[in-house]
């Protein structure tokens, strides 16, 4: 069980209006991961849109695929 009492409370803000797209994460690791996410988000598919990075890493384009799909809700697993 979690002690909240102690707890930071942290907003997660982003874009360009600073739109809160998270207002409460206990976890500093869990809001860094959160910010982050759009831009991890991009990189993937930026990095399975290359022909060559898709012929020569199928697997890992196969994983970037399915995470690409839990980001879009598609994939539950």
């Amino acid at each position: 069980m979690i002690d909240f009492t102690n707890l930071e409370r942290l907003e997660i803000n982003y874009g360009l209006i600073g739109e809160c797209i998270c207002d409460t994460v206990y976890e500093r690791a869990d809001a860094n991961l959160i910010s982050a996410a759009p831009d991890m988000y991009a990189a993937l598919e930026t990095f399975i849109s290359n022909s060559s990075i898709q012929i020569d890493y199928p697997a890992e384009c196969a994983a970037a695929e399915i995470a690409l799909a839990k980001a879009r809700g598609l994939n539950n697993d």
